[in-house]
């Protein structure tokens, strides 16, 4: 759990990849709450239609139940798929049916805003009366004016104003945040905010992450059927993520894109692809810089995923929900 902006679905892929990597085998996933937003229809049939638009976002402005059902499926089916669905930023409304939950995921990790909430049904995931869906809960401790920062040029990057990206986010996204930050206590650990380009810093890196999942990888592969994880933090070390370097740079034919490969991976993609090689369906972690080109080129990116306090952006590839720049730089 954590604010919006506060790099948790960076960071639960990232905990996801290594996990996989640690034990060699696809066992963990990455469940996440925006497939549960109420879609724009939905939303414009509530009674106060305007005002769950502009809130969209906000606790009531998801279908609650059913992501909380959807977590208690994925937690006790053994023997069959639990379909989970995904947010597509390309229409702006959830798409059912995107991400399989299969038997051999041992460890699902669940991701979203409001986990950890006192009231029903969310208090179902992470309550204290020995019941709760979720082993264990991880905050991401990010400060909200440091979470409304990334937000703001979120919504700049997307074709907002500087006013409008301001309005937006002191009007929805940071009572949001408030209300996150303010349940933040219950959660079993404090993943300290990371800047994910800065390197090995003194105080930077999430708190155990690389422990943490190569551990809970080898336990999760010894206990067979146990899902999901149920072990506790063994270590509060911190543990920095390497920085990415250039390997090679490639047209794609028959386009105006360019990518660089930074660090050659070593996953298996979901298409049964060779490693490296992204399919559509796969769950990827691009970095993005924004600049304009042509008669009104400027020397200088408007936005970038390296600039300080912005964070790697993680999405599914080739099902639309990002501009057609990126699954061309990463598809194939």
């Amino acid at each position: 759990a954590g604010p919006p902006g506060s790099g948790k679905s960076t960071l639960a892929a990232a905990v996801c990849a290594r996990l996989n990597a640690a034990v060699g085998a696809e066992i963990a996933v990455v469940f996440p709450m925006d497939g549960f937003h109420l879609s724009r229809a939905q939303l414009a049939a509530l009674p106060q239609p305007d005002e769950a638009l502009r809130r969209r976002g906000a606790p009531f402005t998801f279908d609650a139940d059913s992501f909380v059902h959807r977590v208690r499926a994925a937690r006790t089916t053994h023997d069959d798929v639990t379909k989970v669905p995904a947010f597509d930023h390309e229409v702006h409304d959830p798409e059912e049916d995107v991400i399989s939950i299969d038997p051999s995921h041992k460890v699902v990790l669940v991701e979203g805003n409001y986990l950890l909430l006192p009231e029903e049904p969310w208090c179902q995931l992470a309550g204290g009366d020995g019941a709760a869906l979720l082993d264990e809960t991880w905050f991401v401790d990010t400060p909200v004016d440091a979470a409304m920062e990334r937000v703001m040029r979120r919504h700049v990057a997307v074709g907002r104003t500087v006013e409008e990206a301001k309005t937006r986010a002191d009007g929805n996204d940071r009572p949001n945040a408030d209300l996150v930050w303010a349940n933040r206590e219950a959660a079993d650990v404090m993943v300290p905010s990371y800047d994910w380009d800065a390197g090995a810093g003194k105080d930077s890196g999430p708190s155990g992450v690389e422990v943490l999942a190569k551990g809970q990888a080898q336990e999760q592969a010894r206990e067979g059927d146990a899902k999901p994880n149920t072990g506790k933090a063994k270590t509060k070390k911190k543990v920095p993520y390497p920085a990415p370097r250039t390997y090679v740079v490639h047209d794609v034919p028959g386009v105006a894109t360019t990518y660089n490969i930074l660090v050659p991976g070593a996953g298996k993609s979901r298409g049964g692809a060779a490693p490296t090689v992204v399919c559509a369906g796969d769950t990827v972690t691009v970095h993005a810089t924004g600049v304009v080109v042509g008669e009104q080129a400027t020397a200088a990116a408007f936005w970038s995923t390296h600039d300080e306090g912005e964070a790697p952006f993680t999405y599914v590839a080739g099902v639309g929900g990002v501009i057609p720049g990126w699954d061309q730089g990463c598809l194939g």
